[in-house]
């Protein structure tokens, strides 16, 4: 399918812009404006006063997480899943180290527990103790 959105507020690290989307087969094909003289599309959208996102960012979710009745329900593979079943494309979790374990060595576990993920994904950490060393 063919879909172009027209007029969408399009913000990017370099820029920030109005812009007509051309999307051919669930991809991004084409930017810029005035698309709609250049393009064959089978769907047009018209995105006046709207922002256009590639996918959503979900910044709490847990993953494989420990609980005491047992791991929470979705690992990293099949949580990640059904996050881009729903659009969201990125996922945030947590590194929760255990008491006396640095904070080095928990993300490396938490990154090995996450190779089989299927979208982009990062950690924010849950502090367990104070310190003086990572």
């Amino acid at each position: 399918m063919k879909i172009l959105i027209r007029n969408a507020e399009v913000i990017t690290p370099q820029t920030h812009m109005i812009s007509d989307l051309y999307l051919e087969n669930g991809k991004i094909a084409r930017t810029g404006r005035g698309l709609a003289a250049e393009v064959r599309a089978d769907r047009v959208i018209d995105a006046y006063g709207l922002m256009a996102f590639p996918g959503g960012v979900d910044p709490h979710v847990h993953m494989h997480l420990p609980t005491a009745a047992g791991f929470s329900s979705d690992d990293f593979r099949s949580g990640s899943r059904a996050a881009l079943f729903g659009g969201t494309t990125t996922l945030i979790d947590f590194v929760t180290p255990q008491r006396g374990q640095s904070l080095p060595f928990a993300l490396g576990l938490r990154k090995k527990e996450a190779e089989n993920a299927l979208a982009d994904h990062g950690f924010h950490v849950s502090p367990v103790e104070w310190r003086d060393s990572l």
